[in-house]
């Protein structure tokens, strides 16, 4: 039986305790949801503000009329930093322009451009905010996002060092509530694609703990909360 992940699935009746490596893919939503500090940091140039305009942009109701407005006061909003630490340095294992890929993917989500990373990633290619040399850009963006939501699926600590992270096929055994599939060199990049075809962002609960220009050392900042669902 072929299912929306592009894996074989079968029933099958095992003892969990038996395999060491499952990827369960029900319990695959609302990543990061309950995690504060997964909070993208992004640098705002060529805006000059005061406390009066500061408070004038933080009192529009969304993320996005906030965003729209540092833009049509001609500020240009840019990838800074990640809050947590751990999950920065996972990002930068598996790529080292993970994080910046990951925050514009994130800021044109609250610019609402689409929830869909897929046709989020297309306006990021369009954009092309990494400079990449255009005969290779549809590989380089679609190759680093598919290593980050592979990632993202695999690893159920996101706040645990992963080393050096890749997608083995053979190794891990995919469980789609009572059916397993294996994921296998021949199904590894269906598996993949469809990770990306089915990967969206959403909405933190508490919108209020993020979404807000501020200074720092006489700089100036907004932070950005992600999250992710994947409908598999």
């Amino acid at each position: 039986m072929k299912e929306s992940v592009g894996l074989d699935f079968i029933k099958y009746n095992f003892k969990a305790d038996n395999i060491n490596e499952i990827i369960c893919l029900q319990n695959k939503a609302d990543i990061f949801n309950e995690n504060p500090n997964i909070i993208f940091t992004f640098i705002i140039e060529g805006l000059k503000v005061n406390e009066e305009l500061i408070d004038e942009i933080n009192l529009l109701p969304e993320i996005e009329q906030r965003l729209q407005k540092i833009e049509q006061l001609g500020g240009i909003i840019k990838y800074s930093d990640l809050k947590d630490e751990k999950f920065k340095s996972n990002l930068l294992m598996i790529d080292t322009n993970l994080p910046n890929l990951i925050g514009d993917i994130l800021l044109a989500y609250f610019k609402g451009i689409s929830e869909n990373i897929n046709e989020l990633l297309e306006y990021v290619k369009e954009n092309n905010p990494l400079n990449i040399c255009e005969n290779y850009l549809h590989e380089f963006y679609d190759n680093k996002t598919k290593k980050f939501l592979s990632y993202i699926i695999i690893s159920e600590e996101q706040n645990n060092i992963v080393g050096d992270f890749n997608l083995n096929p053979n190794r891990y055994i995919v469980l789609k509530n009572d059916k397993i599939g294996i994921l296998n060199a021949y199904n590894l990049e269906k598996f993949e694609d469809n990770l990306l075809d089915n990967a969206k962002l959403s909405s933190d609960n508490n919108l209020n703990t993020f979404g807000y220009i501020f200074m720092f050392n006489s700089l100036i900042f907004i932070n950005l909360k992600l999250n992710i669902d994947f409908n598999l």
